[in-house]
C-alpha cells in the first residue's frame, strides 16, 4: 500500500506516451532503426539533445536496473528543490520514476529480463541513502534532496564518482554493515542530478528518459507475465507493449 497510488492516470500522459511511441515509429526504416527503438532505454533522447557524455556515464554504461535506480533518485531528487507545481512534466516524470521503481523492486517477474541483481543493489542503495541522511541531518525528505545537491565524493572531492575504489570503503556504523559503493547508486545519482538541475530543458529530458525506460521495460517483459497481469486488472506495461506492437516497435522489425 506505501508504493501504490489510487490516482487515475493522467490523460495527458497517456498522450505524451502515445505521442512518443508513434513519433519513434515514424522514424523506423529499416531493421537497423526498428532495433535501435527497440533497444534504447533512454539513449535517444540524450542523444538528440546532444549529451552524449551524459548519455555514456548514466546510461550505456549502466545496465536497466542500475540505470533505473539512478535516475529514480536523481528525479527525486530533482523533483523536491524544484517547486513549480505547474510543470507538467515535472509531474509525468514524478509519476513514470515511481511506478517503474515500484514494478523492479514490488514485481520484479515484470522486470526480470532487464532488471540485473536488483534487490541487491537496491538494499545497498538504501543502506547509503539512510547512512546519508543521518550524517546531513536532513530534517525532512525536501531538505535532504537539498543537501543532497551538496554530497560529493570524498575521494574525488568535486563530485565525480570513483569507481575503480568503489568497493573498498565504508563501514555503516548504524547498521552494522559494509556499503558497497560498487553496487549503489546514491552518489552517482546526486551527480547526475546536479546535472540534470543545470539544464535548461530538464524536465523535457527527464520526462522523455521515463518514456523510454518505460517502452524498454515493457518490450523486453516476457509474454507470458504480461498475460498474468491482465487476469489482475492489467499493468501499464501491458498497454505500451500492446502499443508498441501495434506501432511496429518490436524485435522483429515487421517488413512489411
Amino acid at each position: 500500500m506505501t508504493h501504490t497510488s489510487t490516482n487515475c492516470f493522467l490523460d495527458e500522459l497517456w498522450d505524451f506516451i502515445f505521442d512518443g511511441l508513434k513519433k519513434k515509429a515514424l522514424k523506423i526504416h529499416n531493421e537497423e532503426k526498428a532495433r535501435e527503438a527497440y533497444e534504447s532505454k533512454g539513449e535517444a533522447v540524450l542523444q538528440e539533445m546532444n549529451l552524449t557524455e551524459l548519455q555514456k556515464s548514466y546510461m550505456k554504461d549502466f545496465d536497466y536496473g542500475k540505470a533505473l535506480l539512478c535516475w529514480h533518485i536523481a528525479t527525486e531528487i530533482c523533483y523536491n528543490v524544484d517547486q513549480d507545481e505547474n510543470d507538467e512534466k515535472r509531474k509525468w516524470s514524478k509519476i513514470l520514476s515511481d511506478y517503474l521503481t515500484y514494478l523492479l523492486i514490488h514485481q520484479p517477474k515484470l522486470t526480470a529480463a532487464v532488471a540485473g541483481i536488483t534487490h541487491e543493489r537496491y538494499g545497498e542503495t538504501c543502506l547509503e541513502v539512510k547512512a546519508s541522511a543521518n550524517k546531513l541531518g536532513a530534517e525532512n525528505l525536501k531538505d535532504f534532496c537539498a543537501k543532497a545537491l551538496e554530497v560529493r565524493d570524498e575521494e574525488n572531492g568535486e563530485g565525480g564518482y570513483n569507481r575503480e575504489h568503489a568497493e573498498e570503503r565504508n563501514h555503516d556504523a548504524e547498521t552494522g554493515g559494509r556499503v558497497l559503493h560498487g553496487k549503489s547508486v546514491f552518489h552517482d545519482a546526486c551527480n547526475l542530478a546536479r546535472i540534470l538541475r543545470n539544464h535548461d530543458k530538464q524536465w523535457e529530458m527527464i520526462v522523455g528518459v521515463w518514456a523510454e525506460m518505460l517502452s524498454y521495460a515493457a518490450g523486453h517483459c516476457r509474454g507470458n507475465e504480461h498475460a498474468r497481469t491482465v487476469s489482475r486488472g492489467g499493468e501499464l506495461l501491458t498497454h505500451v507493449w500492446l502499443l508498441m506492437a501495434h506501432f511496429g516497435i518490436t524485435a522483429q522489425w515487421p517488413k512489411n
